[in-house]
């Protein structure tokens, strides 16, 4: 397939926070709520969500069935075997986004309002200085995220995952036969304008150190985008081994 999809290179995190409002659209600042992100520690990673990566190799339509199974199994569990009688309220995306929060399959793909969260999770496991990280970016405008051709973004806040408000999060939902979104842009592009709709930022890894310590001056860390004792742990293994 081809690469339907804007690419941006820049070798410094310096560089990144001066050009990137202007390279993505044109202006001083970032339109409210028009843009979300994602951060990848690996620039070759896909944009493909667990269920995808597990079972894409699979028919469409069993895909499909095997979704609806996972739903439906975890919805009566968390009945059955947890007491949580509000599941039965649930609709299906109110399940999945409390399932893949606790390990279930789905084909949603988490991202954040925020540039500077999503590059948070690009650099923070990134280790090889050689590789690059990614930011994607979506312009959420564009007609192919309407959820009429196969992927949708949608907004979906429970109680059961904090989280999500901490890290300014929202999804992509992908019903399409694609596994990745890349791939799904890729096929809109026959029929429709998809400029601008799907971005790739690309930046050397080895900004990490410089990358992690302006983004704790911004207060984003770990125990602030987690918080409890999980985000206790990881920000403090954060603390000693950024400078390794």
């Amino acid at each position: 397939m081809g690469v339907n999809y804007k690419r941006l290179y820049y070798h410094s995190w310096k560089q990144l926070k001066s050009a990137i409002v202007s390279d993505v659209c044109n202006n001083d600042v970032f339109p409210d709520n028009r843009y979300i992100f994602r951060g990848q520690k690996d620039e070759a990673w896909k944009l493909m969500a667990s269920f995808d990566r597990d079972y894409g190799n699979l028919p469409f339509e069993q895909r499909k069935m095997m979704e609806k199974n996972f739903i439906h199994e975890f919805r009566k569990m968390c009945i059955d075997w947890e007491g949580k009688e509000r599941f039965e309220k649930y609709n299906d995306l109110q399940v999945m986004t409390v399932g893949q929060h606790y390990g279930l399959p789905t084909r949603l793909l988490d991202w954040s309002y925020s540039l500077y969260i999503s590059a948070f999770f690009a650099f923070v496991e990134a280790r090889d200085n050689n590789s690059n990280v990614a930011i994607w970016i979506i312009d959420k405008e564009n007609e192919i995220w309407k959820g009429e051709y196969g992927v949708s973004v949608v907004t979906c806040k429970m109680d059961e995952n904090e989280r999500q408000k901490y890290q300014h999060g929202i999804f992509t939902l992908n019903k399409s036969p694609e596994r990745a979104i890349e791939d799904y842009v890729d096929i809109c592009a026959r029929n429709y304008n998809v400029e601008g709709a799907l971005l790739k930022v690309v930046i050397p890894a080895a900004e990490r150190k410089v990358v992690l310590s302006d983004l704790e001056m911004m207060g984003i860390n770990y125990y602030n985008l987690y918080r409890g004792m999980e985000g206790c742990a990881l920000n403090a293994v954060l603390k000693v081994i950024k400078n390794y």
